[in-house]
């Protein structure tokens, strides 16, 4: 019976320690498991935080083309209105040099007119003198 009890209390111990060596396999792979998934879980994050910056890195790409057009198109319209300034200061000159050339000729159309009136006047004294001189 001690035999017996002997050869019972080693079956036990057995089968405990396959117990133990069973849950120690299932608690191994559970850990394998959850290491796999945390594998996975870091890749997707990996992935999802290079697909994001691929994304900002475009955007910004395009956004600084954008401002670069808006920069290239803002000098260009400077250089325009530049352009336009310098013609309007130029017209605005020409029209100063005419209306000074307009004054100057209404001057000399003033003192034409006169100068005729003086010749007509003369004139007609002219022949009113010989006229009275061919009577006597």
């Amino acid at each position: 019976s001690q035999e017996k009890e002997k050869k019972r209390d080693c079956h036990e111990s057995f089968e405990a320690l396959i117990r133990k060596t069973k849950q120690t396999k299932y608690y191994s792979s559970m850990a394998v498991r959850n290491i796999c998934d945390v594998r996975i879980l870091l890749f997707a994050a990996a992935a999802a935080f290079i697909y994001i910056q691929m994304r900002l890195f475009a955007t910004q790409s395009e956004y600084a083309d954008r401002l670069a057009a808006a920069v290239e198109s803002e000098i260009h319209c400077t250089s325009q209105m530049r352009l336009l300034i310098d013609q309007i200061s130029m017209q605005q000159g020409r029209i100063v040099a005419l209306e000074e050339t307009k004054k100057r000729q209404d001057e000399e159309s003033g003192q034409l007119r006169a100068l005729v009136h003086d010749l007509e006047s003369m004139l007609l004294l002219f022949y009113l003198t010989k006229s009275l001189f061919k009577r006597f």
